[in-house]
């Protein structure tokens, strides 16, 4: 920690930061106030990172890879709004229970926490797992999304905004009003934050070009450290002795940083397609992979604002997913790893097009290229690997526009084993009660429509969302482990 020499890693930390600090500017530069800062945040997260369990073939995600491949679990979640919080200079808190009762089963143990954010003397409460802050007493239920957090001072004295969370067939939320009596709060960070050498690097950083790429644990030059602001935003609610680090940034860096050789050979698989579009070249040996990079370079450029550039490189993968001319010849043969690697990049094309549109408040755009997305699985019996998630989003573009039986058919697509299950019922309750629908009709019930002509009813009016449309089903499914 107290070593004066920089590290490999330290890079990597400044590059990290660099980009939530762009992420965090242009992700809220139509918020109002501090407040909506926050939830803009939240809810940029919950799109940009689809919730899965962790895959025991992969690597840990670092931060950089849960925000570039765009999947991660809730503590992935956790590790990104943090992250992006800290670059507007606000504090997020892991807040859990002192203890649990003995007769929680270990994967409700697991859930028993939730990021909270003070702000303005208040500690504001979200839940990364069902993607929704908890609901304030003042929340009307007349938005689509939850925007009005709840404060801790108000979990504590209403059980009630935590009850609103239970869902039928025994999924009852596993916190309540008095588990917050007595609390483990933890300061989310990792080691690069916190060494004196980033100091001398963060007084060359001014204006523009600035990040808080340091963020010491102790006070340091007259100004509170990490450590002592934690313990002051809880009021009295916690004592130093409850405050510690949360282990989960620097355990999963660690566990990337020293995969096993197997785990190593998957990531690598994963990160195959971002080299891609492949150019061929005959050699003596046939036919040689030559990368281009185009789809990571629309990525970054994605991730950093630039969604015009992003679109345009999108649009390349797309049109140069299908490989079969330069087998029509019969003499060369595409090695299967490169055409599954065109395949997959086609697929987060069509995926993280509507979401640049998103990004970019043009949910019409988004919308026409969710649908392509559909398409792309329409005839075959298995989802894509973002199915999910278009389905979720689709139905968040459709219920802020008020088309709420939509919104729910939408919702009801998406798996009953699916992570991100429990924050879709409880949209759909939510949506129900918006809709008027008195008899309170559960997602279960509702039979989603599949009419390919009602699907492609609308996408004439926006084809400069994707220059390419894909027609007819894909000839093979993703696994989702090769996001």
């Amino acid at each position: 920690v107290d070593d004066a020499q920089f590290s490999g890693r330290d890079g990597l930390h400044v590059r990290d930061c660099f980009l939530m600090k762009r992420i965090a500017d242009f992700a809220t530069v139509n918020s109002k106030d501090s407040l909506n800062r926050v939830v803009d945040l939240f809810e940029y997260v919950n799109r940009n990172i689809d919730l899965e369990e962790q895959d025991p073939n992969l690597p840990p995600n670092t931060l950089y890879a849960a925000i570039f491949f765009g999947t991660g679990s809730a503590e992935d979640r956790a590790w990104v709004f943090a992250s992006l919080l800290k670059q507007l200079r606000i504090d997020a808190l892991i807040l859990r229970p002192n203890k649990s009762p003995d007769n929680l089963d270990e994967r409700a143990a697991a859930r028993r926490w939730l990021v909270g954010v003070p702000l303005d003397g208040r500690v504001y409460l979200f839940d990364t797992r069902l993607g929704t802050p908890i609901p304030s007493p003042e929340d009307d239920g007349k938005s689509a999304l939850v925007r009005k957090p709840a404060t801790l001072s108000e979990v504590k004295e209403h059980d009630d905004l935590l009850r609103t969370l239970d869902l039928p067939d025994g999924r009852v939320y596993p916190l309540r009003s008095e588990d917050f009596s007595h609390l483990r709060v933890e300061v989310v960070g990792e080691i690069s934050d916190w060494v004196p050498r980033m100091a001398r690097l963060q007084k060359e950083l001014a204006g523009e070009h600035s990040a808080v790429i340091y963020d010491p644990l102790e006070d340091r030059d007259g100004n509170e450290g990490a450590l002592s602001r934690a313990v002051n935003a809880g009021d009295g609610l916690w004592e130093t002795a409850d405050v510690s680090i949360w282990p989960h940034p620097e355990s999963a860096t660690e566990g990337f940083e020293s995969r096993s050789d197997e785990k190593g050979g998957n990531f690598q698989v994963k990160d195959l397609p971002f080299h891609s579009p492949f150019r061929f070249q005959v050699t003596e040996t046939g036919l040689t992979a030559v990368p281009t990079s185009e789809h990571q370079r629309g990525r970054t450029q994605q991730l950093v604002g630039d969604y015009e550039g992003a679109i345009a490189n999108y649009n390349n993968s797309l049109i140069e997913q299908n490989l079969d001319h330069i087998e029509q010849s019969g003499v060369y043969k595409v090695p299967e790893a490169h055409k599954f690697a065109h395949f997959v990049a086609a697929d987060n094309a069509t995926i993280w097009t509507a979401v640049s549109h998103l990004e970019e408040n043009d949910p019409s755009a988004a919308l026409n290229t969710l649908k392509k997305y559909k398409r792309r699985y329409q005839k075959t019996n298995v989802s894509g690997p973002w199915s999910d998630l278009c389905h979720a989003l689709l139905a968040q573009i459709l219920a802020s526009r008020g088309d709420y039986a939509a919104a729910l058919q939408e919702l009801a697509e998406i798996p009953a084993t699916a992570p991100e299950r429990d924050g879709c019922d409880l949209l759909a309750r939510r949506w129900q009660k918006l809709a008027g629908d008195a008899a309170g009709t559960t997602t279960a019930q509702i039979e989603p429509s599949r009419a390919p002509d009602q699907q492609r009813g609308d996408e004439s009016s926006n084809e400069a969302s994707s220059a390419v449309d894909e027609e007819g089903p894909v000839a093979a499914p993703k696994p989702r482990a090769t996001q």
